[in-house]
């Protein structure tokens, strides 16, 4: 499922403009999925910039996935990075 700029939340600005921005999402989508070009759109109109931070948690497996916004394209979808799992959600206590 693609991520449009109506579920696509801004969580904060890092300094101040044109500072790289944190943004974040939920769902079920496996990391190959969102890491494929087009998975969020209408990026630009939120102004999405290259650098920009993108978490996503799988709210299934509880994996939280870090993203790096690689490129904006005209059309504006994204191009992300492959993306680094920065929490499991294991329980191992």
């Amino acid at each position: 499922m693609a991520i449009s700029a109506k579920t696509l939340t801004h969580i904060r600005v890092e300094g101040i403009s044109p500072s790289a921005s944190v943004w974040g999402a939920s769902g079920t989508d496996a990391q190959a999925t969102i890491n494929t070009s087009g998975y969020i759109t209408n990026a630009d109109e939120r102004n999405m910039r290259v650098g920009d931070t993108f978490y996503y948690t799988n709210s299934t497996t509880l994996e939280v996935i870090r993203f790096t916004v690689k490129a904006v394209n005209a059309d504006g979808t994204v191009d992300l990075s492959d993306g680094t799992v920065v929490s499991t959600g294991a329980n191992i206590d």
